[in-house]
């Protein structure tokens, strides 16, 4: 089974792969470096505060969070029920126990409804 992303990478290293493995490993460090380079550049542009995708995941999680409730446990931690599994949010540390937030860097549903409930 493949994947688009290997599928991808296949195609742009179709002709480095017949290179030394030294010179392989250089091709994929100088194109990721290009790659980010480009992204750096177009986000220093840009007025705006976060990226065109990183909009639409926002919109998503806040759409997806309707209909859950929240419940504050002390100043910083809250407990949010949703049909599925609870999170347990602290935003002082920008933390929740979905591990969504921490591994994306964009805030979890649950903390997103945390924000609609204090009107951030």
């Amino acid at each position: 089974m493949t994947s688009n992303t290997f599928e991808s990478v296949n195609a742009l290293s179709r002709d480095a792969r017949k290179l030394p493995i030294t010179m392989l490993i250089d091709f994929f460090r100088a194109t990721m470096q290009k790659f980010w380079c480009e992204r750096r550049n177009i986000g220093a542009e840009s007025k705006k505060d976060v990226i065109e995708y990183d909009e639409k995941v926002i919109d998503r999680r806040i759409n997806k969070s309707s209909g859950f409730r929240v419940y504050q446990i002390d100043q910083s931690r809250y407990e949010v029920m949703d049909q599925t599994k609870n999170g347990i949010v602290n935003l002082e540390s920008l933390h929740c126990t979905c591990g969504k937030w921490k591994f994306s860097g964009i805030p979890c549903t649950h903390a997103m409804m945390i924000f609609k409930e204090l009107r951030y």
